[in-house]
């Protein structure tokens, strides 16, 4: 498996995502490409090729051992049947606010599917607890990004 890249904003840190895109491609992150729809006056579409730089961030052996470990977060913690047809590995945060507001929600982690290979990494600001905001979110968006075809 060694095509799993992450889409990301311009602008946002490339930690999270790049490790998460390394741990079912065996220890090796590929640089996120972000790809815009650009379609000339005329109506014709314009082509892109590029390559990711790939960099290696952890042993496969470990990238193996959290493969496995997000993937049992995923259906010890969070329920597999919240994630139908995604072979998804995950972990949910909570980012408490000074203020005392409702916390943050986060959710961060990979599919690991060879037709499908998404990182991702999910911010619901103001959503409460991970599992209850942020993993829907990426459920939806998942369910959805796999309908898609490769030129959409």
């Amino acid at each position: 498996m060694d095509r799993h890249r992450s889409i990301r904003r311009l602008g946002q840190s490339g930690s999270h995502d790049g490790l998460y895109g390394a741990i079912p491609n065996g220890g090796t992150a590929k640089s996120p490409i972000l790809l815009e729809k650009v379609t000339f006056p005329n109506g014709f579409p314009a082509e892109f090729t590029t390559k990711p730089k790939e960099v290696d961030l952890i042993k496969n052996s470990s990238a193996q051992a959290l493969n496995e470990m997000m993937k049992n977060n995923v259906i010890s913690s969070y329920g597999q049947e919240n994630f139908p047809n995604l072979n998804i590995g995950g972990k949910t945060g909570t980012a408490e606010i000074d203020n005392g507001d409702t916390p943050h929600s986060w959710f961060c982690g990979y599919l690991d599917d060879e037709e499908h290979p998404y990182a991702f990494v999910v911010l619901v600001e103001n959503g409460g607890f991970g599992h209850i905001a942020a993993a829907q979110v990426a459920n939806d968006v998942l369910q959805y990004a796999i309908t898609l075809s490769p030129e959409e």
